[in-house]
C-alpha cells in the first residue's frame, strides 16, 4: 500500500522461525492495546485456515502489510524462507516506500551485516528480548517502538499538511529571484511548522520553544504533544535555523492571552540508537562518497547509477540510509514533494523547504553542523540549491570531512 492510501488500522505482517513461536505469541499479547485503539491489525501464518493454500496467504498479507516485522533469531537466519523469501520481499517493499520494515531481535546472532541490518531494530539498542530482566519490559519497550513507527507512518503521510504559519507580506516582484540562507522564526515540530514567539537552548541541549497556534487545529495539535493517559510520549522531530532532532517533549504548557493562546514546550534530544551501516563503505564506495550521494538524493533529487539495477539490489539501502527509516519514502523527493502539495509564495516554501532539509540532513548524519544550506532562485519549476555541511568527528586526531554540493532540483514533472 502506498503512503498516500494508508488507512488506520495499519496491517502488520510477522514473518518469524516457528521455533520462535513462543515469544512472537508475547509479543501479539503486547501489541493488544494497539489492536484495541484501532492503530493496528496483525497477522501470522498461524491464522491461516485448515486446507488453505498456505503460500498464496502468505504472499497476499506479506505484499499488502504495511509494517512487516522480522522477528530476528539464530532460527531466522537460518531459515531458507524466512530469509530469502519473506525477509527480501519485505526490504524490496521497504524500499519502494511501500511498507516498513522493523527488525526485532528475539535472540542473539550475528545480524549486523544482514540486509535489513541497517535498519532500526528493536528493542532499545538492539538488545535480544531473551537477554533483557524481565522480558515484559523488552516486549514494551518493543510495542512502544511499533507503536511511534506507525505513528510516523501516518505523519509522514499527512507531511504536506503543515500548520500554515504567518509570513510578512512579499510583493511577487521582490521573490522574483529569491534565495533564502536561514527559515526565520519558523519552527518544525512533530511535522508541522510553526511560527515560533522564542526559540531558546539550554547547555545540556534541551530546547524550549514557545508557539502561539493561529488556529484552532493547531492549538488542538499542540495539545496532543502532552501525551497519552499514561503521559508516555512518542518521539517528535524537530528542526529550527540549522539545528535539528528527534527528541521527546519533556513538558507542554498552555496559558491564555489577550490574543489567543501561548504554548510553551520543553523537548530533550533523544541518544542517537540507529543501528545502521552508515560508517561501511560498500561495493567500492566509500563512507565518505555514500554521504555524497545521499545528500545530492535528497537535496537535488539525483539518484546515482546502478539505482534501479537488479545487480545491484542494495545500492538503494546503503545510499538512502536513514532516510525511510526517517519518513522519507520513495517516490517524488523532498522537495518535489513539498513543491507539489503545500504550494504556497515562493518565498515561503524555499523557507519551509529549508527547514524539512536542515532536519534530514541533520538527523540522517549527513553532517552535524550545517555550513550554507542556500535554496532558490525558482525558475521554470526548478530550484538552485548550495550545500556545505561538516560531518560528526570520529577520531580526536583525523578533522572532521566536508560534504558540499551545488545543483538544481526539478521541482515539476518534465
Amino acid at each position: 500500500m502506498s503512503q498516500s492510501t494508508r488507512q488506520l488500522p495499519l496491517a502488520v505482517f510477522f514473518s518469524y522461525s516457528h521455533r520462535d513461536e513462543l515469544l512472537k505469541d508475547e509479543l501479539v499479547v503486547h501489541l493488544a492495546s494497539l489492536k484495541r485503539q484501532g492503530v493496528i491489525k496483525v497477522w501470522h501464518d498461524r491464522m491461516i485456515s485448515a486446507g488453505t493454500e498456505w503460500a498464496g496467504q502468505i504472499d497476499q498479507h506479506l505484499a499488502s502489510a504495511d509494517v512487516i516485522l522480522l522477528l530476528i533469531s539464530p532460527d531466522f537466519i537460518a531459515s531458507d524462507y524466512c530469509y530469502d523469501i519473506e525477509m527480501r520481499r519485505a526490504l524490496e517493499r521497504h524500499e519502494r516506500g511501500e511498507a516498513r520494515v522493523i527488525p526485532i531481535i528475539l535472540r542473539s546472532c550475528d545480524w549486523h551485516g544482514a540486509p535489513f541490518g541497517k535498519l532500526q531494530a528493536l528493542p532499545k539498542d538492539a538488545q535480544p528480548v531473551n537477554r533483557w530482566p524481565d522480558r515484559d519490559d523488552a516486549l514494551t519497550d518493543v510495542a512502544i517502538g511499533i507503536r511511534s513507527a506507525c505513528r510516523r507512518l501516518v505523519e509522514a503521510a499527512a507531511l504536506p499538511k503543515a500548520e500554515p504559519a504567518a509570513m510578512p507580506p512579499v510583493s511577487q516582484g521582490s521573490q522574483a529571484n529569491s534565495r533564502v540562507t536561514n527559515s526565520g522564526n519558523l519552527v518544525l515540530l512533530a511535522s508541522r511548522i510553526y511560527e515560533a514567539q522564542g526559540v531558546e537552548e539550554a547547555a545540556d541541549g534541551t530546547v524550549q520553544v514557545r508557539v502561539a497556534p493561529s488556529t484552532s487545529e493547531a492549538d488542538a495539535a499542540l495539545r496532543g504533544l502532552r501525551g497519552d493517559a499514561y503521559g508516555r510520549r512518542d518521539a517528535v522531530n524537530f528542526a529550527h535555523h540549522n539545528q535539528a532532532f528527534l527528541g521527546r517533549i519533556d513538558s507542554a504548557t498552555r496559558s491564555s492571552t489577550g490574543n489567543g493562546a501561548l504554548w510553551t514546550l520543553t523537548l530533550k534530544p533523544e541518544d542517537s540508537q540507529r543501528n545502521s551501516l552508515g560508517d561501511m563503505a560498500y561495493n567500492g564506495l566509500s563512507v565518505d562518497d555514500l554521504v555524497e550521494l545521499r545528500a545530492r538524493l535528497l537535496l537535488l533529487d539525483e539518484k546515482p547509477p546502478r539505482w534501479e539495477s537488479a545487480r545491484d539490489p542494495m545500492l538503494k539501502t546503503f545510499v538512502a540510509g536513514s532516510l525511510p527509516q526517517l519518513g522519507l519514502e520513495s517516490g517524488p523527493g523532498l522537495f518535489p514533494g513539498l513543491w507539489h502539495s503545500n504550494r504556497t509564495d515562493e518565498l515561503s516554501f524555499l523557507r519551509r523547504a529549508r527547514l524539512w532539509a536542515v532536519f534530514y540532513l541533520v538527523v540522517s548524519e549527513i553532517c552535524e553542523h550545517i555550513i550554507d544550506l542556500t535554496l532558490g532562485p525558482l525558475s521554470d519549476g526548478v530550484m538552485d540549491v548550495q550545500f556545505r555541511g561538516r560531518r560528526k568527528k570520529v577520531y580526536s586526531n583525523v578533522e572532521p570531512t566536508e560534504i558540499s554540493l551545488k545543483g538544481k532540483c526539478r521541482l515539476t514533472s518534465t
